[in-house]
């Protein structure tokens, strides 16, 4: 009887070495496949930037993107949306100058009005007069200053084939489009890759 308990006391040792050993060894080949993945990671070459083209830097610095990061054009942006003239803004080479009704200049259409002119329905409608906002050519702020002093008045191209006229009032720069709207100069000479926006406290309404 002392021989069996003898005997079975040996297979447990047994057994109990075996796993120890064999969890010794799982442990040391888990160690293994650390250090060689650490060793891998150190090998691989770091990821490459990819580089901006110039035509892409000059989309990420365009009127339009300028517009966008503008808090008080918010409006503005999103009629263009709607409208679908971004790309006219962000791609093409302009160079442009966009008088951009302010946040409060839609505010004061109304509800009403500014629920009619930005709806998608009206669309078409939005965009030329949006159009009607646009002008050929990139005219500073001192650009505008200067020639109004030397000519009293200007008229500028639109992108809709229309004409806006600036002239001084006291300081103050007004737009006046082709139906008599009218609208001050605010915060101006925001400056993009492809233009610049200067904003105006009116919709120049075009009906």
């Amino acid at each position: 009887m002392r021989n069996i308990y003898m005997i079975l006391m040996v297979a447990g040792l047994s057994c109990i070495l075996i796993g120890c050993n064999d969890a010794t060894k799982k442990e040391a080949d888990s160690e293994k496949v650390e250090e060689t993945a650490v060793k891998e990671t150190k090998k691989a070459p770091p990821a490459e930037k990819k580089e901006l083209s110039d035509t892409e830097k000059k989309q990420v610095n365009s009127v339009m993107t300028k517009v966008m990061v503008t808090p008080e054009a918010k409006t503005f942006t999103s009629a263009l949306v709607t409208a679908g003239l971004t790309n006219i803004l962000s791609k093409q080479q302009g160079p442009f100058t966009v008088f951009a009704p302010s946040n409060t200049a839609f505010e004061n259409l109304g509800e009403e009005g500014r629920r009619k002119l930005l709806s998608p329905a009206q669309s078409d409608s939005l965009q030329l007069l949006l159009k009607n906002h646009i002008v050929q050519g990139m005219m500073s702020s001192s650009d505008l200053v200067q020639q109004l002093k030397a000519k009293g008045s200007i008229t500028m191209n639109t992108i809709a084939d229309t004409k806006l006229t600036a002239k001084m009032e006291g300081s103050q720069i007004v737009v006046q489009n082709e139906v008599g709207k009218s609208a001050v100069i605010g915060k101006s000479d925001i400056e993009g890759s492809n233009g610049t926006v200067h904003l105006l406290d009116s919709v120049l309404q075009i009906n």
